[in-house]
């Protein structure tokens, strides 16, 4: 993959994929896993917040703990949208898997994965 940009009317593709394959890893620990994401978007940013939500043992109420923030540039988030949609609509064709949402369909989702 390249990406196209724009310098003094001449185009120049720039080699992502030769950058991020070189790219260091500043994860100063293990992965981490998350069961629950908060998206929020400013005028400059997308936020995602990722969570664990359990229930301790022996307790009926769930404690969530908030384990990374990421920060990124608001004008990767529909191609960030449009890649996370496109994946899993691939997975599901490829696998035969529909995955579960917890969330589910709500009557103002704009993009539909749950007819794959």
């Amino acid at each position: 993959m390249t990406d196209k940009k724009l310098t003094d009317k001449k185009i120049t593709e720039i080699p992502i994929d030769q950058i991020i394959a070189k790219a260091e890893s500043f994860q100063v620990g293990p992965d981490t896993y998350a069961n629950h994401v908060r998206l929020s978007i400013t005028m400059h940013e997308l936020i995602l917040d990722l969570y664990r939500i359990s229930g301790p043992p022996g307790k009926n109420i769930p404690i969530a703990w908030h384990l990374q923030r990421i920060i990124l540039p608001q004008n990767i988030a529909k191609g960030l949208a449009s890649a996370l949609c496109n994946s899993i609509i691939q997975f599901q064709r490829e696998t035969n898997i529909q995955l579960n949402d917890m969330r589910g369909k709500l009557e103002t989702d704009e993009m539909d994965l749950w007819k794959v």
